[in-house]
C-alpha cells in the first residue's frame, strides 16, 4: 500500500512541477478592480505592505543617486 501511495505522490508531484514551471505570475496592484471579500483582507494587507516597501526602496534609491 505504501509503495502505491508513493507512486501516486510522484505522479502528482510531476504534474504540479510542470504547472509551476510553466505558470507566469500576474502583475498585482493594490487596486485592480477586483471584488474582494472580507476573507480576502490578508491579500489586501499584503499588497499594501508590498506597495510601501516598493515606495521605500525607490526613495532610498533616489537618495543614493
Amino acid at each position: 500500500m505504501c509503495k502505491l501511495s508513493n507512486l501516486g505522490n510522484r505522479i502528482i508531484l510531476g504534474q504540479d512541477k510542470r504547472v509551476v514551471l510553466t505558470q507566469q505570475p500576474k502583475k498585482t496592484e493594490l487596486a485592480m478592480g477586483e471584488k474582494l471579500f472580507q476573507a480576502d483582507r490578508p491579500i489586501v494587507a499584503h499588497r499594501q505592505r508590498r506597495k510601501e516597501l516598493i515606495e521605500e526602496a525607490r526613495g532610498a534609491e533616489r537618495a543614493e543617486n
